[in-house]
């Protein structure tokens, strides 16, 4: 049974929407890619941070690429920020429990678009079989 014109640029349409949701969905998908990518760096700097000793020069961000020359006074106690601009201070091992907290709740979110990325695929390939 031939489809209609309508029937056909609605089906389009739909396919439209759906291409553009996947890119959003891919674009999402490798920002968090990325920060789980960055809390592993995170982690393993935390890890080979015992190896830094106290009074150490180090250069301390102030601004986005603007750093200062400064002296660690303290090698066990990190400030950390837990969000909305609210920072506390905790130790090597409680900053790393946030960190990984932190990664897991990214890898569930990551598996969470991934899971739509198939959904919208399943369904782009419904429509351009209707297209066909």
């Amino acid at each position: 049974m031939p489809k209609s014109d309508n029937e056909t640029q609605q089906h389009y349409i739909e396919a439209q929407i759906l291409t553009a949701h996947f890119q959003q969905l891919q674009e999402q998908v490798s920002l968090i890619s990325n920060q789980i990518n960055e809390i592993s760096h995170q982690l393993e700097y935390l890890d080979e941070f015992h190896k830094v000793k106290l009074d150490s020069t180090i250069l301390a961000q102030i601004l986005p690429g603007v750093f200062i020359k400064a002296k660690l006074q303290d090698v066990k106690q990190l400030v950390v920020n837990v969000g909305s601009n609210i920072s506390i201070t905790k130790g090597i091992e409680e900053t790393k429990e946030i960190l990984n907290k932190r990664m897991q709740e990214l890898k569930d979110a990551e598996t969470n678009l991934r899971e739509q990325l198939i959904a919208v695929i399943d369904q782009l390939n419904k429509r351009q079989h209707l297209l066909q």
